[in-house]
């Protein structure tokens, strides 16, 4: 028995094609709005902005989510995503990279010492 006009199948599931628009829609605005906040993230981490170390913090964070959310899901390449954003996540909480973004609490010459 053929799908009834207007509907998609994915796997076993059928689907009308509007909601299956929508979700494309959906999907590539959420897709869109990331890449927007990662081009105005670099912007900011270039010119030493505080605001972009709170960015960077948050879509390291989702980041993270989404390779946690692919691995769960199969796609084992998620693995790297995950790793990628970590290291970010960790590089960016250093006292160095922190002071230089004007996030440091305070810095002593023990701690400058230690960077060296």
């Amino acid at each position: 028995m053929p799908p009834v006009t207007g509907t998609s199948t994915i796997g076993s599931v059928t689907l009308p094609d509007t909601l299956l628009v929508m979700m494309s829609v959906v999907t590539g605005a959420v897709i869109l709005a990331l890449g927007i906040a990662y081009f105005v993230m670099t912007y900011g981490l270039l010119k030493g902005k505080g605001w972009a170390w709170t960015v960077t913090v948050v879509l390291c964070c989702i980041g993270i989510a989404l390779g946690l959310v692919s691995v769960v899901n199969g796609h084992l390449d998620g693995i790297f995503n995950i790793l990628i954003n970590a290291f970010i996540f960790y590089y960016i909480y250093r006292p160095y990279v922190k002071s230089f973004f004007g996030k440091a609490t305070t810095t002593t010459a023990a701690d400058t010492a230690s960077l060296t």
